[in-house]
């Protein structure tokens, strides 16, 4: 009574029914449960089927922390993944980067809902160095040649569909990006165009991803 006494003169009681209900504090999901409505987020956000095959195989790389509750991983958890799978031998530097980058993500969009405290996948240190790439260019109509001559005749020693030739020229030739070829299919193309030989295949319009 005395307490509540001080209180009142103090300015600081409240009548119960002034009072902010306790809030009932949320569980934490595992790192399973909030990753997979990730995924389905990003699928709903109209990720490309492709697309869904690339995160689908990075977090099979992370499926051990699936059972882990998101506030329970910390950043000693992402280094011990990086080097174990760098023990294994099997991914490039590159592509263990790839797994904390999506890892990364999820925990970004955890940290804004609340479930974690920061981002445990942030940061240079968390990613292997990877060597800069040394670029290769066709700038002869030698090298060009040489390539499809190379490509047609792997072509020649399949038993499948000659695919390489064609594919290597219409990159070559016809300015297309990687994605563009890879996505093309025979409505693509214009049979009148093709045999006068004065129009390349159409390009369909993408959306960016």
């Amino acid at each position: 009574m005395a307490h509540l006494i001080a209180d009142v003169q103090r300015g600081l009681w409240l009548p119960p029914e002034d009072r902010a209900p306790e809030q009932t504090p949320r569980s934490v999901p595992t790192f399973a449960e909030f990753a997979s409505d990730w995924f389905r987020g990003r699928v709903a956000d109209g990720l490309s089927e492709r697309g869904q095959q690339d995160v689908l195989w990075r977090l099979g790389h992370l499926r051990h922390l699936g059972p882990v509750p998101l506030d329970r991983i910390g950043v000693e958890d992402v280094d011990r993944l990086r080097r174990a799978k760098l023990a294994e031998g099997r991914l490039s530097a590159s592509s263990i980067n790839k797994l904390i980058t999506t890892l990364g993500a999820i925990f970004e969009a955890a940290v804004e809902y609340g479930y974690a405290d920061r981002n445990v996948a942030k940061g240079k240190r968390r990613r292997l160095k990877t060597p800069t790439p040394r670029g290769t260019y066709l700038d002869h109509a030698e090298h060009v040649e040489a390539l499809l001559t190379a490509a047609e005749a792997l072509d020649a020693g399949s038993r499948g569909i000659p695919y390489r030739r064609p594919l290597l020229a219409t990159l070559t030739l016809a300015g297309l990006r990687i994605g563009e070829a890879l996505d093309l299919r025979w409505r693509d193309v214009d049979p009148r165009a093709v045999g006068s030989g004065s129009a390349a295949p159409r390009r369909r319009r993408r959306n960016a991803s």
